[in-house]
């Protein structure tokens, strides 16, 4: 840092997130600034800062948006108009924060933001993929029902209505889909380090405990079954 000899530890935090646009290795607060040199603040071209600011819940975005562009135009001309950069072409605006990651490619980001269109690759290719599976499940299942006949026949014979059969079937479906599902789970976790050293990005599989991945994966789950069944 500019001008420090030394800094106190007041704190220490774990690390961010892979899946967090901003990864610090150390924060300093403004104060400390302020108190080494505060003549170095006065000029806003100094600080190159990026800004966060929580809004309340009940403010309007887009009132408050429109404030932004005229508060540095404000205070700030008289410091860019010393580069001779004309600052009216300057605009802001609001972003929400956990947007950020999949969303921004702007100048300057903090680091490498990933690109959420690659998300919606990956996604439509597993879905074809999946959908592939459950059509050569549905190509086998009914090769086998054909050696099923007459196990289907005396179920019927000793009283079997067509709810009971088709219930038989769709549960035996399920237990396929569920524990082809355990199955994929442990492979993924065995190549996530080859898929991360592939795509270059540290992919983590740590959102599998959580609702919201729960319900995805029990819907997923409960599909597959209806449809392959």
């Amino acid at each position: 840092c500019k001008g420090f000899n030394s800094l106190a530890v007041t704190g220490v935090m774990e690390n961010a997130p892979n899946k967090s646009h901003f990864h610090p290795k150390m924060l300093v607060s403004m104060e400390t600034f302020l108190y080494d040199d505060p003549a170095f603040v006065e000029n806003w071209m100094n600080i190159n800062a990026y800004t966060y600011i929580k809004i309340r819940e009940t403010s309007d975005v887009k009132q408050v948006e429109s404030k932004l562009t005229p508060f540095i135009h404000k205070y700030m001309a008289a410091d860019v108009a010393q580069f001779g950069i004309d600052i009216s072409e300057w605009k802001s605006g609001l972003q929400p924060l956990q947007s950020i990651h999949l969303r921004s490619n702007l100048k300057h980001e903090h680091s490498i933001n990933f690109n959420i269109t690659y998300l919606y690759i990956y996604a439509a290719i597993a879905l074809f993929l999946l959908l592939v599976v459950c059509i050569n499940f549905i190509n086998l299942s009914i090769a086998r029902s054909i050696k099923r006949t007459r196990e289907i026949g005396i179920r019927k014979v000793v009283g079997a209505h067509q709810t009971s059969i088709f219930t038989q079937f769709i549960g035996e479906t399920f237990m396929v889909v569920l524990i082809a599902f355990v199955i994929s789970i442990c492979i993924v976790q065995v190549l996530l380090p080859f898929v991360s050293s592939f795509l270059e990005q540290d992919v983590t599989f740590d959102n599998i405990s959580k609702l919201s991945m729960v319900l995805i994966s029990t819907s997923i789950i409960i599909v597959t079954a209806l449809l392959s069944g």
